[in-house]
């Protein structure tokens, strides 16, 4: 990220006087006429400028770049010699850069049911649950939501809907109208009954699932051994799902516990590696010693 991504190098400005000039690189998306100007660095005297990888990228991302996705962006220089001074302007070079992210795309979950879930005010970007991609790329989403009141979407002010972002300015998703687990952009809210739900959503298929689940942990380590799940209790406050259970000692993979929803082997969470210590879990996974 430190590694050079570029070095900008430009002609002297002509001030008619013998004064230290300080230029400013800036950048901004072809076509806006540097009315969003992103500085990409400063330097008193010089002509040239080395950016970094780093800096480009988040200048790049500031000005509307779409990440993974080539753009053509604009870059002039500014020279000015103080404030009072009217600057000058060089002329405009053209870039081609594709940037990137490291941040995992989300989908937010606003709705009415918020408020009474402890999730904040209804309708809140800023405090609603969110539903996570594997990857950048990776148009599957998954989360778990707690409604603590049943919605009915058709109902004003009741009901749920996916954002792309924090806020109501990007993609926004809705039912069909079907009810039937069928996406649209320009849907209706979505409606549950109250529960604790494995949310899933595939915003490239347009699909969308809601499984309610209730939790326990199963195994020869467990009271109620490989056959009844012990129940867990979950705490809205916290957003925890908990247990005090006496256990006895078993040793992974052949033996131990795992956590299941429903009393039933579809959703269950295991050890990512055999008697492992981090606390880490997948779906599938390894019985958990102890």
């Amino acid at each position: 990220l430190a590694n050079q991504a570029e070095r900008f190098v430009w002609t002297e400005a002509n001030f008619d006087q013998d004064v230290a000039i300080n230029y400013v690189v800036q950048l901004d998306k072809a076509g806006n006429d540097f009315a969003n100007p992103q500085d990409l660095g400063s330097i008193i005297g010089s002509t040239q400028l080395s950016v970094s990888v780093e800096t480009l990228n988040g200048k790049v991302m500031a000005a509307g770049g779409e990440p993974f996705v080539q753009g053509t962006f604009e870059v002039r220089v500014k020279a000015s010699v103080n404030e009072a001074s009217e600057a000058m302007y060089s002329n405009v070079a053209t870039i081609s850069v594709t940037p990137y992210t490291t941040e995992t795309p989300k989908l937010w979950v606003p709705g009415g049911y918020q408020a009474a879930s402890g999730y904040g005010n209804d309708w809140a970007h800023a405090t609603a649950p969110q539903l996570a991609s594997e990857g950048f790329g990776n148009t599957k989403f998954e989360g778990y939501v707690y409604i603590a009141t049943a919605q009915d979407g058709s109902i004003d002010g009741q009901g749920f809907k996916f954002s792309s972002q924090a806020n109501w300015d990007g993609t926004n998703y809705g039912d069909d109208g079907s009810f039937s687990g069928v996406l649209s952009t320009t849907g209706d809210n979505m409606s549950a009954a109250a529960g604790y739900y494995r949310v899933e959503a595939d915003t490239d298929a347009l699909t969308y699932k809601l499984t309610n689940t209730t939790w326990g942990v199963i195994g020869n380590a467990t009271p109620g051994g490989w056959d009844n799940s012990t129940p867990m209790t979950y705490d809205p406050t916290t957003k925890k799902w908990t247990v005090i259970i006496a256990m006895t000692a078993q040793t992974a993979p052949d033996n131990g516990w795992k956590f299941r929803a429903n009393n039933g082997w579809d959703i269950n969470l295991g050890d990512t590696t055999v008697n492992s210590t981090d606390g880490t879990l997948r779906y599938g996974g390894d019985n958990i010693g102890i």
